[in-house]
């Protein structure tokens, strides 16, 4: 919600941005660590607690909170770049601010579809690894993560960047 919203929460007061001696990529970096940071906190005191509760190994702990920080910020990214395309500053009730139109579905549906597939990249090589018994405890968790790191990355830049131009014509019509 912070990353969607975060272009149109400035409503008409967006042209002080405008005006300000700020590039482009330096206020999406700004609105990128105000939604992420939070998040990533609240995400791994409640994975430590979690783990903690439920005695696992410092490794899945590890695990874990890796996992919950790479996976948040390609979130915010898919979310970010939706926000940014669908702003608008015309709202007058705080409930209406999000993305308008079309844009606001295929944001919250591209958010699940990178969740899933996310966790797709994150967990399946380690099922697999117990499914099929191959050698080596943690290899299947490390080929998860590698393959997680890098899919939550790409979703992380790649959108926003796809969008970063649109930045500079937010609140001008169209």
């Amino acid at each position: 919600n912070l990353a969607a919203n975060s272009f149109s929460r400035e409503g008409r007061n967006y042209w002080i941005l405008q005006a300000a001696p700020i590039k482009s990529t330096s206020l999406v970096i700004a609105k990128f660590l105000v939604s992420y940071i939070p998040t990533a906190i609240l995400g791994v005191i409640f994975i430590t607690i979690s783990n903690l509760l439920h005695s696992q190994t410092p490794i899945y702990l590890v695990y874990s909170v890796l996992v919950i920080l790479l996976a948040i910020g390609g979130l915010v990214g898919v979310a970010l770049a939706f926000g940014i395309q669908g702003a608008h500053l015309d709202w007058q009730n705080p409930r209406h601010m999000g993305p308008k139109g079309a844009t606001g579905c295929l944001g919250v549906i591209a958010s699940f579809g990178y969740l899933f597939i996310g966790l797709v990249f994150f967990l399946l090589p380690s099922i697999l690894w117990e499914i099929f018994k191959l050698p080596g405890t943690g290899i299947g968790l490390g080929i998860g993560l590698v393959l997680g790191a890098a899919f939550s990355i790409a979703a992380a830049i790649i959108p926003v960047s796809l969008v970063l131009k649109r930045v500079q014509r937010i609140g001008q019509s169209e």
